[in-house]
């Protein structure tokens, strides 16, 4: 799934770095365009601040919310609100 076309961003155009980060869900797998991946970590639920005022830096409707790291801000995706029923159907369709 790219996200650019999704959230209809200009640069939507893959580039030989972009990488593909694999999401199961319970029906099955699918891939998530990004532009890169610096580090594969686990996250434990406490460490995600979910307040208001630093998750309005991006829509609340697709954030789960942020991560403070060393230096770094990582933002949360909520994968199950990125894609709408329609969509997910589309892309698990004939896997049952």
């Amino acid at each position: 799934i790219n996200l650019y076309k999704k959230f209809n961003f200009s640069n939507s155009e893959l580039k030989e770095s972009s990488k593909v980060v694999v999401v199961k869900k319970d029906i099955g797998k699918f891939g998530v365009i990004v532009d890169d991946v610096n580090e594969v970590t686990t996250v434990n639920e406490d460490a995600i601040d979910t307040s208001a005022s630093v998750v309005s830096i991006v829509s609340r409707k697709y954030m789960k919310g942020i991560i403070r790291e060393r230096e770094n801000l990582i933002m949360l995706l909520d994968l199950n609100k990125v894609l709408l029923e329609e969509e997910e159907a589309l892309v698990f369709e004939g896997m049952e």
